[in-house]
């Protein structure tokens, strides 16, 4: 059993998308950058099925870097995104990495999904993974 649910972690966190009980996508594909180069991870978020991205709702996002990781804002808003409608958000996340390996750069996002009957706040625990050469 234990097994079992150890190679389910390892899976989802390999996937890098979160999906909460089919309300919303979380999508954080992973990073290739080169040592000492500024580089851009991407979150994508969109509601699940009759949910829609309030927008509305407050959003924030605070992301922690590794060691050799300089982040180029460690929080996050409404105006930081790239695309910011009720279909999703794309916030592109700029760093960059002082030391070559694998590196994960950890976010907790806050934001809300709704339907025409209800809203449902979210906070979201996020894991980038950025591969540096």
């Amino acid at each position: 059993m234990k097994k079992a649910i150890a190679s389910l972690v390892a899976v989802c966190a390999i996937s890098s998308i979160a999906l909460a009980a089919g309300k919303f996508k979380v999508n954080a594909p992973p990073v290739r950058a080169k040592k000492g180069q500024q580089a851009t991870a991407t979150l994508t978020f969109r509601g699940e099925g009759e949910f829609h991205f309030n927008t509305d709702y407050p959003f924030i996002v605070k992301l922690t870097a590794p060691t050799g990781v300089q982040l180029a804002k460690g929080v996050m808003k409404k105006d930081d995104t790239k695309q910011w409608q009720k279909e999703g958000v794309i916030l592109p996340v700029v760093f960059t990495a002082t030391e070559a390996g694998q590196k994960t750069i950890t976010a907790e996002a806050k934001f809300a999904v709704c339907t025409d009957e209800e809203c449902a706040p979210q906070e979201e625990k996020i894991s980038i993974v950025v591969n540096v050469q």
